[in-house]
């Protein structure tokens, strides 16, 4: 997600079953920082998912807060954890903040 001059916008990690379950799957998350830094530039959240039976795939929104700083691109996780009624079998997403802004210039 590139990561704008301020505010935030949300970068989406889809969470899927690999086929429809017929009683509610929960699983938990957390978002953590790799390089890039919790509650600067991404919101550290932490959640559950839940799934209906019949559901497939749930989002999960993660706010990324804009910058005006030039900086390398950073990433983040989301991390699955707590599976009830289900299997965890890639708990790892990963999400790139583009940097958008360009660096100083001398003259």
């Amino acid at each position: 997600i590139s990561e704008g001059d301020g505010g935030a916008a949300n970068a989406q990690f889809t969470v899927s079953l690999s086929e429809a379950a017929t009683q509610t799957v929960t699983v938990d998350y957390r978002a953590i920082g790799r390089n890039a830094r919790a509650d600067s530039d991404f919101e550290a959240a932490v959640g559950r998912v839940e799934f209906a039976p019949g559901t497939l795939t749930r989002t999960i929104n993660i706010p990324v807060r804009g910058d005006t700083a030039d900086e390398f691109d950073e990433t983040f996780q989301v991390v699955l954890s707590n599976a009830s009624n289900a299997t965890i079998t890639k708990a790892i997403g990963v999400g790139t903040i583009v940097d958008d802004d360009a660096p100083p210039t001398v003259t």
